[in-house]
């Protein structure tokens, strides 16, 4: 866990660059943090659904419905009016709702009555760990020396867990 915190804080750190599509990185990074403070409470609650329900995963994609449909009320204020998009566009919109996020969240559930929550989180939180790589493809932005190290840092911690973990289990 100290290493994560190590990698956390180099991704802090590293002084990023401002550009376009991120004018306050600083601002960013805190976002990101909270966003996983919530999202390490949103896994260990659906554990604790898990631990109380059994092996039955009903619980666990209810609350999640529930959270997605307080958070889509919250937001949507900030949302209107709507922009106005091409069909394609709001295809690709519920193609990702439906699949990228729905989906992912069927899985968590039914994933999540097997699997401890750090561990759960862990895996989880590859993808935003990755998030300076997808900024640098799509965007440009291109990531500071210290923050592909504290990128490094926790996909390396994260993929020594899962294989000292496989390990446990084979012996």
């Amino acid at each position: 866990m100290a290493v994560l915190a190590v990698g956390l804080a180099l991704l802090f750190v590293g002084g990023q660059r401002h550009f376009v599509t991120a004018p306050d990185p600083f601002l960013g990074n805190v976002l990101a943090a909270g966003s996983a403070v919530a999202w390490a409470f949103t896994v260990t609650g659906y554990r604790w659904l898990a631990r109380d329900g059994g092996a039955d995963h009903g619980p666990i994609a209810a609350a999640a419905a529930c959270g997605n449909l307080m958070v889509f009320l919250v937001c949507l204020p900030g949302a209107l009016p709507f922009a106005a998009g091409r069909s394609v566009d709001w295809l690709i919109v519920i193609y990702l709702g439906v699949f990228q996020l729905g989906l992912a969240y069927v899985f968590l559930s039914r994933a999540i009555t097997r699997v401890p929550a750090l561990e759960a989180s862990l895996y989880l939180l590859v993808e935003p760990v990755l998030s300076p790589v997808w900024a640098w493809l799509a965007h440009g932005e291109t990531p500071g020396p210290l923050a592909l190290l504290g990128s490094i840092v926790i996909l390396t911690a994260t993929a020594l867990k899962s294989w000292t973990d496989t390990q446990v289990v084979a012996a």
